[in-house]
């Protein structure tokens, strides 16, 4: 179920739904394309960009090959592909969908995602009084 358009157009469920998430009784999975923003940050736009930036097109929209040909071709490392990354997601602004997600009453959030999104929409919405429901996030089991 996408959060912008639930069940297409069957709203007959919703209820259903809606009442466990209002009584704190359901739990969001957000995976790869969750935070999909006007600047699609997926996997192959990123590769599509860091070839862009090396001038070198190696053929392949596949994450892990790209990262495994990158590794073995001379004068390119690693860390530089991982710090591009990087400034690419921090380029990102939470939408409409991180900013409707965040008031929502999960029991818990638990994300595949490298961008902090829905964190930062978490704390924009509590900074503007949207919502009293606050993230806390855990990024490693140190943090339990």
């Amino acid at each position: 179920m996408h959060l912008l358009d639930p069940l297409g157009k069957d709203y007959t469920i919703l209820s259903q739904i809606y009442e466990k998430i209002f009584s704190k009784n359901a739990i969001a999975l957000l995976v790869a394309g969750a935070s999909v923003t006007n600047n699609q940050y997926l996997s192959k736009d990123i590769i599509n960009l860091y070839e862009g930036k090396i001038f070198k097109n190696f053929g392949t929209d596949n994450i892990i090959k790209f990262v495994d040909i990158l590794q073995s071709t001379p004068g390119l490392r690693r860390g530089d592909f991982d710090r591009f990354v990087i400034e690419q997601l921090l380029k990102l602004k939470p939408n409409k969908g991180h900013n409707i997600f965040v008031t929502i009453p999960w029991k818990q959030v638990i994300t595949t995602n490298f961008d902090t999104l829905v964190e930062e929409a978490s704390d924009n919405a509590l900074r503007e009084n949207k919502t009293f429901y606050a993230l806390n996030v855990i990024k490693n089991k140190s943090q339990l």
